[in-house]
């Protein structure tokens, strides 16, 4: 299965947490789906990242930061958009975002 995790599930997974987007990214890594992002995915996620308040909540040094991205670059697959392919949705809302 083709997996498309939003940018701020791929946020709260970071190396830092310890949460269920964590456990989701995890799974996904270890079993034979794959994870399919797009390169403006890959951007968002390094410029959020490095918001000021996040580096400090999650204790992300630049370092840690670019590792994460690279990491998570080099586990998925990319694509350019999902025109034309089919895609379930699902509700994240009981995912909470600090402060």
């Amino acid at each position: 299965m083709k997996i498309v995790l939003d940018t701020t599930i791929l946020v709260r997974a970071n190396e830092h947490s310890h949460g269920l987007a964590r456990e989701l990214l995890i799974s996904i890594v270890r079993s034979r789906h794959t994870l399919l992002l797009s390169n403006e995915m890959l951007h968002e996620l390094a410029r959020v990242l490095r918001y000021p308040r996040l580096q400090t909540f999650y204790d992300l040094p630049e370092s840690l930061v670019f590792d994460y991205v690279s990491l998570t670059f080099a586990l998925s697959s990319h694509f350019s958009g999902l025109a034309g392919h089919k895609h379930i949705a699902c509700n994240t809302n009981s995912l909470k975002t600090p402060g």
